[in-house]
Formats: structure tokens, C-alpha cells, sequence
């Protein structure tokens, strides 16, 4: 099991988006991991997402002002879902 921070970044003009997991800590191994980050991510209709095969991530916005967001991504041999609430 895997574990560690998301931090998403919609721009207000809503054409891209920004995520970096931070703090990945694999609790099976005990050992940390790269960080990962998307900079750049083409964003429509609250979706967002690029790539495919094992460097991929895809996700939605919800709620009326975009406060919350999850999806699912894959990279450096992980697989996973992330999701956040706006602070």
C-alpha cells in the first residue's frame, strides 16, 4: 500500500491544470518514493487528463465551484486513485 499528498491546481481560466503527489511513502517496503507531478494538464468541462499506458492521469471536478476532485493515475509502477477537497 501506498500513500502520500495531492495537491491539484486548477487555473481560473480553467484550460489546464497542475498535480504533484508529494510524500509517497510505500508502507509495504517502508521505504519513500519519487515525488510525481503533471504540469500543464489539458482541463474542459471540469475533466482533466493526458497521457496513456503507464504514465496516464484522468480527473474530475465536482461541485458547483470545483471544490472537490478525484480520478485515477499511473506512473513508476503505481497504480491509483487520488481525490481532494478545496481548503
Amino acid at each position: 500500500m501506498i500513500q502520500g499528498d495531492a495537491t491539484i491546481n486548477l487555473y481560473s481560466s480553467e484550460s489546464n491544470v497542475d498535480v504533484s503527489f508529494t510524500n509517497i511513502y510505500d508502507l509495504n517496503t517502508r521505504r519513500q518514493r519519487n515525488d510525481m507531478n503533471w504540469i500543464d494538464i489539458p482541463a474542459a468541462d471540469g475533466t482533466f487528463g493526458e497521457g496513456f499506458g503507464a504514465n496516464q492521469i484522468y480527473g474530475q471536478f465536482y461541485g458547483p465551484s470545483h471544490e472537490e476532485v478525484g480520478g485515477v493515475f499511473e506512473r513508476d509502477n503505481i497504480v491509483g486513485a487520488f481525490g481532494a477537497k478545496k481548503e
